[in-house]
């Protein structure tokens, strides 16, 4: 496995917990997303230990985090996402928090 890789996954557990902080602002989010696309198109490396799905996680509460009205699309999203991501608890959870 190529560690750089793999250090995507814990960099984006650090990023899931920067985007939470109050200091967190516009800028930072852009810079993070920027981040991200660059780890994901890098054309040589294809992500199997999850790590696409920990990046995920954090574009998720981005999109969520400051939107009440988008409890209804949660629902619906947490609904079909049972079918294929043993995380699903642990993303209920994050958004139970946050709420």
């Amino acid at each position: 496995m190529n560690n750089w890789a793999h250090a995507a996954a814990h960099g984006a557990d650090v990023m899931d917990e920067l985007v939470q902080c109050r200091e967190c602002n516009v800028d930072i989010i852009k810079e993070i997303l920027n981040a991200f696309k660059k780890i994901l198109h890098n054309g040589k490396y294809i992500f199997h230990t999850e790590e696409d799905e920990r990046i995920c996680r954090v574009v998720f509460r981005i999109k969520t985090m400051h939107y009440d009205s988008t409890l209804g699309l949660i629902n619906v999203i947490f609904n079909e996402e049972e079918k294929l991501n043993r995380f699903l608890k642990t993303d209920k959870e994050l958004v139970e928090n946050q709420l």
